[in-house]
């Protein structure tokens, strides 16, 4: 069985997130920001295409190591492309910013500027027929986290720990 490996290369941390690229077999495939204070720690994880009853649809969700389930999550009234979901539910995801996101999602696209993306959409439609092509074809999907500095989080951002999640 074949196996899509995924990188995410984390490649600055700012006020406004937690930016990087995501690499596929070593190729650019897009940008990311993440919550500088709710993201996943460096790490390999498993990718299942799972229904999410929020967008009423499959999602690319990184399985947790301890398991955890959307299936806790409280309903939202009206969701749109950039609502964030109300529990921990590490997902990839459109979005432009992180901004109010504590979902610990990888919101995907082209960067604007530090903690913003554009064609939050068109770059997730891309990545997600991507992945899930290797899905129906039961190859496992795993993404790897990579921070690529030695001490990314050891700048001026150390010391605000309020909402402080590392998964």
């Amino acid at each position: 069985m074949e196996t899509l490996n995924i990188t995410l290369h984390r490649v600055r941390i700012t006020r406004y997130g937690l930016d990087g690229k995501i690499t596929i077999d070593g190729i650019k495939f897009c940008d990311t920001v993440e919550n500088r204070n709710v993201h996943l720690k460096a790490g390999t994880f498993k990718i299942k295409f799972e229904r999410c009853e929020q967008h009423k649809r499959k999602m690319p969700i990184i399985i947790l190591p301890n398991g955890k389930k959307c299936k806790m999550c409280k309903m939202i009234d009206f969701v749109s492309a950039n609502t964030p979901m109300p529990c921990l539910c590490p997902q990839i995801t459109v979005g432009n910013g992180m901004h109010n996101r504590k979902d610990c999602a990888i919101i995907v696209g082209k960067r604007l500027c530090a903690g913003v993306l554009i064609h939050t959409v068109e770059a997730f439609h891309e990545l997600y027929e991507y992945i899930l092509k290797y899905s129906k074809a039961n190859s496992e999907i795993e993404l790897t986290v990579v921070d690529i500095e030695k001490n990314i989080f050891s700048n001026s951002y150390e010391n605000d720990k309020r909402d402080n999640i590392t998964l």
